[in-house]
């Protein structure tokens, strides 16, 4: 189907770096992570690529996406789990599938 095959493009995206072990050498920053705690998130980073936390950026960690759609002024809604409510169940279990068979489980999240 389409959505295992874009999932398998995912995989394979991450898969290969994974197995060459670039990921083991940067700093990874999870989308999940990011949308749950920028500042802290932030703060982690900064040191690194040698950027002090300043009002300016902080601002900017939480201004909005220009991706972003109407739905998510909304209090409830959630940038992590939005794409579940898009697809349909079977979709969903393709998507978990692919990502088992690649191995790449840690990058689902787990909330």
């Amino acid at each position: 189907s389409e959505t295992e095959a874009r999932a398998a493009i995912w995989g394979l995206l991450n898969f290969v770096p994974l197995r060459r072990g670039v990921l083991d050498r940067v700093h990874l920053i999870r989308y999940e992570e990011m949308c749950r705690d920028p500042d802290g998130v932030f703060t982690q980073l900064a040191p690194s690529i040698e950027i002090e936390m300043s009002d300016e950026v902080r601002g900017q960690l939480h201004s909005r996406s220009f991706m972003s759609s109407p739905e998510s002024d909304s209090e409830s809604y959630d940038p992590t789990a939005a794409w579940r409510t898009r697809l349909t169940s079977e979709e969903v279990r393709e998507i978990d599938d692919v990502v088992a068979a690649f191995g790449l489980e840690r990058f689902k999240d787990t909330g």
